[in-house]
């Protein structure tokens, strides 16, 4: 389990960024999963770049387009410049330390693509949301 981590494939048509491509035998929904409402908290996505962007002013959370997430072995991950996104069920951010040790809130960490240094995202406390209080 140690050995696998998840990365993002695009969808043809579907609009979502594509961080890696995917060999079209891989692209069973029995090896993947779906996640299509994703927001980030801190910055936003860019759909020209496809990579981390400023937020807007204002602008707290921002959509991250639909993805695809695919299980891989982490030796099989193409390298690129990215900031490891820490991803939350809700906007807390903390919750009830597991018997494993792990908060109950936090899902995964998410490899995004960014042209910045990840201490920059880091600071700016940017995070995935997978559900925003209402």
């Amino acid at each position: 389990m140690d050995s696998l981590m998840l990365t993002q494939s695009r969808e043809a048509g579907s609009g979502a960024a594509s961080f890696e491509a995917v060999p079209p035998q891989s692209m069973h929904p029995i090896n993947r999963t779906w996640n299509p409402k994703t927001h980030l908290e801190g910055c936003r996505w860019s759909s020209e770049l496809h990579e981390l962007e400023e937020s807007e002013p204002k602008v707290l959370f921002t959509p991250l387009p639909p993805v695809w997430m695919v299980p891989r072995e982490m030796s099989r991950f193409a390298s690129f410049p990215h900031y490891l996104c820490p991803m939350y069920k809700t906007t807390e951010r903390r919750g009830v330390l597991s018997t494993t040790g792990h908060s109950t809130n936090f899902v995964l960490d998410v490899k995004l693509a960014s042209s910045k240094d990840p201490a920059h995202w880091t600071k700016r406390g940017v995070a995935l949301i997978t559900s925003l209080n209402d």
